[in-house]
Order: structure tokens, then sequence, then C-alpha cells
């Protein structure tokens, strides 16, 4: 099974992956990341980033 590492960073996130992969599959990660739609945060981070609070 491919899977992806996300890594959090200084000065953004870098993803490792452990297998092949095709280049529309990590646009769309990214996409789904930016507007909190990913499974790498928890919904806490996710609101925290967004307002600087949480639920």
């Amino acid at each position: 099974m491919k899977r992806a590492y996300v890594t959090a960073q200084e000065n953004g996130v870098k993803i490792t992956f452990s297998g092949a992969v095709q280049k529309q599959n990590v646009v769309e990660m990214v996409e789904r990341c930016q507007t909190d739609q990913c499974d790498c945060m928890s919904d806490e981070s996710k609101c925290q980033r967004d307002t600087g609070s949480h639920v």
C-alpha cells in the first residue's frame, strides 16, 4: 500500500511517499490540505491554523 507521510517544517510541510505517485495526486493532496479537507491534521490543528484559536 502506498502511503504519504506529512511532516511539519518551519516554513511549510515535507511530504514523503512510500512509492511512485502521479503529479495529479500530489496536486489534489495539496488542494485538500489548503482547504482543511485533509486527513493529516487534527480538527484542533486545522482550527488553530485558520483562526489562531480552537473549538
